[in-house]
């Protein structure tokens, strides 16, 4: 089984939603294996969301909570950032809670000069690698 969480920030194919701009939810979802194809693909058989405007959402998997919450800490030091984050899903009669704590490297900003069209100039562009 594999649970996942999503913070979606930016959703452009439909309008922003008014009781929940953030589009938080969780899925949990099976792998699946067809024998006579090979076929891989993932089953999502159930879905929580604070939104009742996704309700019961594209695959008719999704079920309203109370809550969703996405706790998020970054502290860096120049060379390294730590990071700590979870999501608390209140689901009613039960919740889910998901933390986890890591370092990743800072990010690398490189600067590059794209071509430019025969007679234009280009203004130098930012690219996090």
């Amino acid at each position: 089984m594999v649970v996942s969480f999503h913070d979606t920030l930016l959703d452009h194919k439909k309008m922003a939603s008014k009781t929940n701009p953030q589009g938080r939810f969780a899925v949990l979802t099976v792998r699946g294996h067809n024998e006579s194809t090979g076929d891989h693909g993932v089953l999502s058989f159930i879905g929580f969301t604070d939104d009742p405007a996704n309700v019961p959402g594209k695959y008719n998997d999704k079920m309203l909570a109370k809550s969703i919450t996405r706790k998020l800490y970054l502290e860096g030091d120049g060379s390294k950032t730590r990071v700590s984050e979870g999501f608390d899903i209140d689901i009613g009669d039960g919740s889910i809670h998901f933390a986890a704590d890591y370092e990743r490297p800072m990010p690398v900003w490189q600067y590059s000069l794209p071509a430019a069209p025969p007679g234009r100039r280009c203004a130098r562009s930012r690219i996090q690698v």
